[in-house]
């Protein structure tokens, strides 16, 4: 039957993904809402959480002099959906295009001189701690696993530049030696760094080491403990406040669930979904409906799709027409037969998001042959010993919304873009 035809296929088209994706307060509502192009609610409980200093009521429009940066965002991965920003490591600033992870809390940036890398002995590309007159390096070594990919190295101390701030004593890893793993659709050697600005309840960096963000707050450098993220292009992310003139309407919050380690990203923004699921309607009227209750779901910039259980999305997946037969490709429709295809409901903690085929398509583009559009679902199989339920939340589906991470609050918000 095809259902045993299509996981034969997952062991090899997500070879990828099913390899290396390897304080609990629930979000609750009393009824079902949903969410639209223009139709967002305000947070999981109806109303705004509380800051521990101030109400995010009091937002103005940012003062960028006084406590506020604001990066650029560049979709650099355009099959994957990986966004990057410009980074300074050291003095003077060697400013460097990093992958922009909102799931771990440690940064790395390639040597020039790691010999088995793109930016080795390449100025351009890699950072020369010999070239930055605030380098310290203590002699540890330190290893980071992003899941995605490995990266070897020693622990450095520098300056690190983000926007308008300068972060002084900033730990990050000096990769000696990176090494991705599975296979890729895109051209991961322009990965050159991974800036972390994951969930800073989560525990800590690598070795210990503060996040540059909590370093910033430390500082003094941030107006509010608080960034905004706009993924779709132009992108942009403001540290220090958020962007009003960049989404509008209500915002939902959810409230950070208690940290565990028991998820395949234990450093990510993430929430507790008491009842969810994932649903469309057929022509004829009836729905197609897949519970997800009692699941841990995750927000992460490094990973592209939206990834269910391998029950629910590759039912879901065979049910929306995806075609599986195509030979290493993921699962995919011809993008003009998108205007034909229901608009899906994803409904976390009591809140429905709607998202339309062109929401849960990418656009694959190859030199020589036509536009393809592949599934932004996909499938997640956890360890053995983590959680089997949980459901994560990436580029795919962030890039729709403005997205706000609140230190202080616990919580991660969503606003329809402007």
């Amino acid at each position: 039957m095809w259902v045993n035809k299509f996981q034969l296929r997952v062991q090899f088209l997500y070879f990828i993904i099913t390899t290396a994706l390897g304080e609990r307060q629930d979000a609750r509502s009393t009824i079902s809402n949903e969410v639209g192009n223009d139709n967002i609610l305000h947070d999981a409980n109806g109303q705004k959480p509380m800051r521990e200093e101030a109400h995010l009521n009091d937002w103005r429009l940012p003062q960028l002099d006084k406590g506020v940066a604001v990066l650029d965002v560049t979709n650099n991965l355009t099959k994957e959906l990986g966004y990057f920003i410009q980074v300074g490591f050291g003095t003077p600033a060697q400013r460097r295009h990093v992958l922009l992870d909102t799931s771990s809390l440690s940064t790395y940036i390639l040597s020039v001189d790691c010999d088995s890398c793109a930016a080795a002995e390449d100025n351009e590309k890699g950072y020369n701690s010999s070239m930055s007159s605030t380098h310290k390096d203590n002699g540890t070594l330190v290893d980071l696993d992003y899941r995605f990919l490995q990266s070897s190295g020693r622990a450095s101390q520098d300056s690190m530049n983000l926007g308008q701030f300068e972060i002084q004593d900033q730990w990050f890893q000096e990769s000696l030696r990176s090494q991705w793993k599975g296979v890729s659709y895109d051209d991961v050697w322009i990965i050159y760094g991974i800036l972390g600005l994951g969930n800073p309840h989560a525990g800590g960096a690598a070795k210990g080491f503060r996040s540059p963000l909590k370093n910033a707050a430390i500082q003094g450098h941030l107006k509010t403990n608080i960034y905004g993220l706009k993924l779709a292009n132009p992108g942009q992310l403001m540290i220090g406040d958020v962007n009003q003139q960049l989404f509008h309407g209500p915002i939902i919050w959810f409230p950070l669930e208690n940290t565990t380690t028991k998820v395949i990203l234990p450093e990510a923004w993430q929430t507790h979904s008491d009842s969810g699921g994932v649903k469309f309607e057929l022509p004829s009227g009836e729905y197609r409906e897949w519970p997800l209750d009692n699941h841990t779901v995750l927000f992460t910039t490094a990973w592209p799709y939206i990834y269910l259980d391998s029950y629910t999305g590759s039912y879901l997946m065979e049910a929306l027409g995806f075609d599986f037969d195509q030979f290493m490709l993921p699962p995919n429709v011809p993008c003009a037969e998108r205007i034909y295809m229901p608009d899906v409901s994803l409904t976390i903690a009591g809140h429905t998001f709607i998202l339309s085929p062109y929401d849960y398509t990418i656009e694959w583009k190859w030199p020589g042959y036509p536009m393809t559009c592949v599934s932004a679902f996909s499938l997640f199989d956890p360890e053995e010993d983590d959680d089997p339920k949980q459901i994560i939340l990436g580029s795919a589906f962030l890039r729709k919304y403005y997205s706000m991470y609140d230190y202080d609050a616990k919580a991660v918000g969503f606003a329809a873009l402007v």
